[in-house]
């Protein structure tokens, strides 16, 4: 029997139903359980628990914050976010009013408040609690201690999922370093840092480093952790990423059954990281023809997605299935899905969000393929402005804006139009370090090149566009992710 069970044991026979002790053996013990994804023998030692330091100690003692906290950690852990919320604010009032607001012990309630909120789809709250903690924190501990690495982490991790990847860098960088030098390289809090980090790096195009901070999380994780561990299928599911940025779609396919069955087994066909390694998965059968099974896997996660998950999740999914209807030549569906996926985001996000622009992006796709021209060119230049509104503060990348704009244009034989969109996008490419199987540099060449031809500006113009042809057709599954005009130029020739 395991020394928390033997404590836990003894202090029932030894103490009365309400000491401390046993409350505090009960909690121990709840928390190893809710590490290890054992989600159905913890809760009830962490109700009892706060029930008896509620009962004894009262609302304020710094025990019965802790048993709230750590109640609220199993709810979240488990995708029950609302019911995480009720424990966090009472956990943080309580910590308010005990240690006062710019307490060390208040900033690590306002974290755990703040990883709620992100949770319940509420970013823009949820960055702004995280960077209150890590104010009280600096000022408290200095800019080296773990503490503000969990700060710089949360920060980080909000930004990319924000779609702010260059601003959440740095911070996730800084953390990193913060959490090498004080645990060493193999502790888990750094492979949870890598893992973070791959993100953003996969985000920025960056998919060598990508890749090398996805392998070094994953070699920790399976050093200190359970093998079936959520975090481990997380790092899986990252990879399933990373193999589709790599276009390595039928790899993708394989190793996302993989994580999904994962999930499954530690935390439930409804929880929001099942549903998506169900997304991801989908987008990579979509990449290898089986648009049945990804419909079927998009319409699943969208019938089971709750309503407070803020993965983003639903968006997602909606902004998936949009393509996998537009592949199927399914226009009208496409369309609902896509004006679905812009719809929640601004929800969530608010009007001017670095996803938002992408979700308007792709409703502008949809709306360009539905016959809806003036539509899609007034949400492609709704999407390009938020991202110029957004480039300065937050470092957003606009070529991914700007190239469909282009595409369009040239599809409306409007180049004069389009060009000064392309040479801003290559010129942007050559400045920025991106993976080398990217393929908007390419599509955006073969659309200047057409542009080029049709005005002779270039006797360089063919072989620029022959280049970028070249490129592309090594490229799997290219003609699913080009514009329409650049997949016209693509497939004519």
């Amino acid at each position: 029997m395991p020394l928390a069970e033997q404590a836990l044991v003894l202090r029932r026979q030894n103490f009365a139903g309400s000491d401390p002790e046993l409350a505090e053996s009960l909690d121990e013990l709840g928390q190893i359980h809710t590490q290890k994804a054992d989600y159905a023998q913890a809760e009830p030692m962490l109700r009892e628990a706060l029930a008896l330091r509620r009962s004894r100690l009262g609302e304020d003692d710094p025990a019965t914050i802790e048993s709230l906290g750590n109640l609220g950690v199993l709810l979240q852990s488990r995708g029950d976010f609302q019911a995480a919320d009720a424990m966090f604010v009472a956990a943080l009032q309580a910590a308010q009013r005990h240690y006062g607001d710019a307490a060390v012990e208040t900033a690590r309630r306002l974290d755990d408040e703040a990883t709620n909120l992100d949770n319940l789809g509420k970013k823009i709250d949820a960055l702004a609690t995280y960077r209150r903690a890590l104010a009280i924190r600096e000022k408290n501990l200095g800019n080296d201690d773990p503490d503000v690495a969990t700060s710089l982490h949360n920060i980080g991790t909000i930004l990319d999922e924000s779609g702010s990847d260059e601003e959440a860098r740095p911070a996730l960088e800084r953390a990193l370093a913060i959490r090498r030098k004080v645990f060493g390289v193999a502790h888990p809090l750094v492979g949870f840092t890598e893992l973070a980090l791959a993100g953003v790096y996969q985000g920025l195009d960056r998919i060598d480093d990508a890749e090398t901070s996805a392998n070094e999380a994953l070699a920790i994780f399976r050093h200190t952790l359970a093998v079936d561990h959520p975090k481990i299928s997380e790092n899986l599911n990252m990879l399933v990423i990373l193999h589709a940025s790599r276009r390595d779609f039928v790899a993708a396919a394989e190793l996302g059954r993989e994580v999904v069955a994962r999930f499954q087994r530690s935390l439930g066909a409804d929880h929001p990281n099942t549903l998506t390694a169900e997304n991801n998965l989908s987008f990579a059968l979509k990449h290898t023809g089986q648009l049945d099974e990804a419909e079927s896997l998009q319409r699943d996660v969208l019938a089971r997605v709750h309503d407070d998950n803020g993965q983003g999740t639903e968006a997602v999914d909606c902004e998936n299935l949009a393509g996998t209807l537009e592949q199927e030549g399914r226009f009208d569906e496409a369309l609902v899905y896509a004006k679905r996926a812009v719809e929640l985001l601004q929800k969530t996000e608010g009007e001017n969000s670095p996803n938002g622009a992408i979700a308007l992006r792709l409703l502008a796709l949809a709306e360009a393929l539905h016959g809806d021209t003036n539509d899609a060119e007034r949400d492609f230049r709704a999407a390009l402005r938020i991202g110029q509104q957004l480039a300065h503060d937050h470092a957003i990348a606009l070529y991914p804006l700007q190239i469909p704009l282009a595409d369009f244009l040239i599809g409306t034989q409007r180049c004069a139009e389009a060009l000064p969109l392309l040479d801003g996008a290559l010129s942007e490419i050559d400045k920025l370090v991106i993976d080398a199987g990217s393929f908007w540099p390419p599509e955006a060449r073969l659309l200047r090149g057409h542009c080029l031809m049709a005005a002779n500006k270039n006797s360089d113009a063919v072989a620029m566009q022959d280049t970028a042809r070249k490129q592309l057709r090594a490229m799997p599954a290219i003609e699913v992710d080009l514009y329409p005009t650049a997949r016209k130029l693509f497939e004519t020739h």
